[in-house]
C-alpha cells in the first residue's frame, strides 16, 4: 500500500490548490541597488544609499594572487582576526570591546567565479551609528595590528575550529562534497575547496597535530599574509552613505603596498574520492560544466533545477528510494551538480 502511495500522482483538484506564480505576476525589470562608485586614494569606494541607524562597512582585499598551498592559511587569518591580541588590547579586551561597539563583525574569504575569478578576504561590520568611529577604529586595529605570538592561544583556536569543522562535515556532508565535485570541473571552485571544503578540514587537523616549530612557522606566515593583504592596492571600500565618512580615515590606516596578481588557480585533476566522516549517513556528489561541453548557462538552467528538484528527484529519490535529501544545482559560471544523502 505504501508502495502504490508513493508512486501515484496527485489529482488534479490537489494539484489546483496549490498556490503558484503567473509570469505576469513578476516584474520583468531587475531592481535597481542605489550605489556610486568613485575612487579615492587608489581605492575603489562604493558608497550605498540606504535609510537606515545602522552603519555599514565592508572591506575587500584582493587574495587572488594567493597560491593553492598560502589559500588555507588566509581561510585560518580570516577565523584568527578579532580573537588573537593586538599591540593595543589583549584577546579578552578586544573581544569586550567588540561586544560594545559592534553589533555584528565577520571576517571570510568569499571567492567570486564568472569571466574574471577572484579571492577576496572580507572584513565585515556593521554597529549603531552612534559607535561607528570606534568601532571603525576597532576593526582597523584588527586588521594592522593583529600579534601572531601566542602560542598556546594559536593551539587552542585551531583545536576549537576543528571541533567546528567536524560538526559542519557531518551536519553538511552533501555541501561539502558538492565543493569536492565542483573543484574538479571549475577553478573558483577549486579555490573554495581549499579555502573552505574538506581539504580546508584535512590542512587545520595537520595543524593541530603540528608541533610547536611548525606552528610558529604558522604564525610567521599568518603574519607575512596580513601585512601583504592588508594594503590599498587590494582594497575596496563598501560603505553605506551615512558613513562615508569614515572611508578616509580608514584607507589613511593601510600602507599603499603592492596590487594582486591575476586569479591564476586551475580546477583540481578529475578523480573519483571518498572520504570516511563519523556518522551512519553517506553523502554523494557530481558535477560538470555547461562551458566545458559547448554549452552555455541561462536562466532557464533554474527553472530545470526546480523540475527535476520537485518533480523527479523528491519522488524517486527521496519518497520511493528512502534518502534524507537529494537535489541538482546550477550556477551562472556554468557548473551544474546532483547531490544525495
Amino acid at each position: 500500500i505504501l508502495t502504490e502511495w508513493q508512486q501515484s500522482t496527485d489529482s488534479p483538484e490537489v494539484l489546483a490548490a496549490m498556490p503558484v506564480l503567473k509570469l505576469s505576476d513578476i516584474d520583468p525589470n531587475p531592481e535597481k541597488l542605489p550605489v556610486e562608485t568613485a575612487e579615492q586614494e587608489g581605492v575603489t569606494v562604493l558608497t550605498h544609499h540606504v535609510d537606515s541607524a545602522l552603519t555599514y562597512l565592508n572591506l575587500f582585499f584582493d587574495a587572488s594572487d594567493l597560491t593553492v598551498e598560502e589559500l588555507p592559511a588566509a581561510a585560518l587569518l580570516a577565523y584568527l582576526l578579532g580573537k588573537l591580541p593586538t599591540q593595543e588590547h589583549t584577546a579578552a579586551q578586544l573581544q569586550m570591546l567588540t561586544k560594545q561597539k559592534i553589533g555584528k563583525l565577520t571576517f571570510a574569504t568569499p571567492v567570486f567565479s564568472g569571466k574574471s575569478s577572484s579571492v577576496q578576504l572580507l572584513a565585515q561590520m556593521v554597529c549603531l551609528n552612534g559607535q561607528k568611529e570606534s568601532a571603525a577604529e576597532l576593526l582597523g586595529e584588527m586588521l594592522t595590528a593583529t600579534r601572531f605570538d601566542d602560542l598556546a592561544l594559536l593551539k587552542n583556536l585551531l583545536n576549537q575550529a576543528m571541533m567546528r569543522l567536524q560538526m559542519e562535515f557531518v551536519g553538511g556532508g552533501h555541501q561539502y562534497a558538492m565543493t569536492r565535485a565542483s573543484s574538479m570541473v571549475n577553478a573558483a571552485d577549486a579555490a573554495k575547496e581549499v579555502l573552505t571544503g574538506s581539504s580546508f578540514i584535512q590542512w587545520v587537523k595537520e595543524q593541530c597535530a603540528a608541533d610547536d616549530a611548525q606552528l610558529n612557522a604558522l604564525m610567521a606566515q599568518l603574519k607575512a599574509l596580513a601585512e601583504k593583504l592588508f594594503v590599498r592596492s587590494r582594497m575596496t571600500v563598501s560603505v553605506s552613505a551615512n558613513s562615508a565618512e569614515l572611508t578616509g580615515a580608514m584607507i589613511g590606516r593601510f600602507s599603499v603596498g603592492a596590487a594582486a596578481a591575476p586569479f591564476a588557480i586551475e580546477p583540481f585533476a578529475v578523480e573519483q574520492i571518498g572520504l570516511p566522516i563519523p556518522a551512519p549517513i553517506g553523502f554523494a556528489s557530481k558535477a560538470s560544466n555547461l562551458n566545458a561541453h559547448g554549452g552555455k548557462y541561462t536562466g532557464a538552467a533554474y527553472v530545470l533545477a526546480n523540475v527535476l528538484n520537485f518533480s523527479y528527484l523528491w519522488n524517486e529519490i527521496r519518497v520511493q528510494g528512502g534518502a534524507y535529501g537529494a537535489g541538482f544545482g546550477s550556477r551562472d559560471d556554468g557548473t551544474v551538480f546532483y547531490y544525495s544523502f
